[in-house]
């Protein structure tokens, strides 16, 4: 049997990252002022590292508050580090803006922000957080194959990590999930997107995250699901095609170099993420300069089998830049061999690239003609607004 928890150490807050106990005890008096003056000091009584680090290091402290009460306090410093690139989550100062402002009106919404500290020297924010107790990461639980989403939700409901309020529909861009999910087809804005045909484009590009936290436990079975891993299993392709094939991801560790420069001598070219995606305008030129799109798909997304679709490869095809993408399970709609090819091997992404090649710009048009089909906003919005009023209607009698 397959230990769930081997590798898991290494992705674990390093030490390094947290403030000694005399910073933590005046970062948290300030934040969290003992429901007083904050002249007195909380007291520190344990202090103890999550399972994952996740993008910024993170702690659990066990405190004493001056009024004698006992809390513990889930904690995310920023730590000097930095997650700006256009299509990420940004940094904890931007995240402490979204619970003081968005977050905290909700009064049934879990985790409570319970303050932020700005150190004045270093310009750091520490978020904290209320503690949620018997939380699970999503990626953590055991569902069924066929309904792994939508179990994995409400057993996250059950047990605290998430307050998923009663809602009369449920909406989903997965195909193939059962239950009461109303399949939507993803939304493109094609006024914003439009065709750019260029035929002296030369890369086929995409951006993406590289590493993170992310595990799938599944039975007995665990896999890192990460956009690393799924690439990685690709890393030869370039070997197989005279096709110039580039990444652009955010990349922050040593490991990550070390696979960088390996990818490189593997005949992949790599940026940086933040050089073409910093603001929305960058993004949508890149992808608009690219011949077309090259991605892996996280394995989650292959062993769901629910044909799912990136919101970024809507964007390359509304843009007639031709897809080569990873194939998510069978779909009732998506096309595969115009304008869209969907591989399960590596000689099957090689032969897409030949194909595109040999009749660029017809491809170039199918791509369009792929996104104005299937996945113009409007129509999307027309679907969910039509099943809504009309779930209402029924539900009022037919007023």
């Amino acid at each position: 049997m397959r230990n769930a928890n081997a590798g898991r150490d290494i992705l674990k807050t390093p030490v390094a990252l947290l403030p000694d106990g005399g910073t933590l005890t005046t970062r948290l008096t300030a934040a969290l002022n003992g429901g007083g003056d904050g002249t007195r000091p909380v007291i520190i009584l344990k202090r103890e590292l999550p399972p994952f680090m996740s993008t910024f290091p993170n702690e659990i402290v066990t405190c004493r508050l001056p009024d004698g009460r006992k809390r513990r306090v889930f904690v995310k410093y920023q730590a000097g580090q930095s997650h700006r690139s256009y299509g990420h989550r940004g940094d904890i100062p931007y995240e402490t803006e979204v619970y003081r402002r968005v977050l905290h009106p909700l009064r049934d919404f879990r985790p409570r922000c319970l303050g932020a500290h700005r150190d004045l020297e270093t310009g750091d924010t520490s978020l904290f957080l209320e503690y949620v107790y018997c939380n699970v990461r999503l990626s953590d639980m055991v569902w069924k194959r066929s309904t792994r989403q939508p179990r994995a939700m409400i057993q996250a409901a059950r047990w605290g990590q998430l307050s998923v309020p009663r809602h009369d529909l449920y909406f989903t861009i997965g195909e193939r999930l059962a239950g009461s999910w109303i399949h939507i087809r993803p939304p493109v804005c094609l006024e914003s997107w439009p065709y750019v045909f260029n035929r002296g484009s030369e890369a086929f590009t995409t951006v993406s995250n590289w590493d993170s936290s992310d595990w799938i436990v599944d039975g007995d079975d665990a896999y890192e699901n990460t956009k690393r891993v799924a690439f990685l299993e690709f890393a030869d392709l370039p070997r197989m095609t005279g096709q110039p094939l580039e990444l652009a991801l955010f990349m922050r560790t040593e490991r990550d170099m070390a696979e960088q420069n390996d990818l490189e001598r593997r005949g992949w070219r790599i940026r940086h993420s933040s050089d073409v995606a910093a603001t929305p305008e960058t993004y949508q030129a890149y992808i608009q300069n690219s011949r077309g799109e090259f991605s892996c798909a996280k394995r989650s997304y292959v062993e769901f089998q629910n044909a799912w679709i990136s919101d970024r490869t809507l964007c390359y095809l509304a843009s007639g830049k031709p897809v080569v993408v990873q194939n998510t399970g069978p779909s009732a709609f998506l096309p595969d061999g115009e304008g869209m090819f969907r591989f399960s091997t590596a000689a099957e992404a090689a032969d897409a690239f030949a194909a595109i090649n040999a009749n660029y710009e017809r491809h170039c048009r199918a791509a369009r003609e792929i996104a104005e089909a299937h996945f113009d906003a409007r129509r999307s919005l027309e679907t969910i607004l039509n099943v809504a009023l009309s779930a209402h209607v029924s539900a009022v009698g037919g007023r």
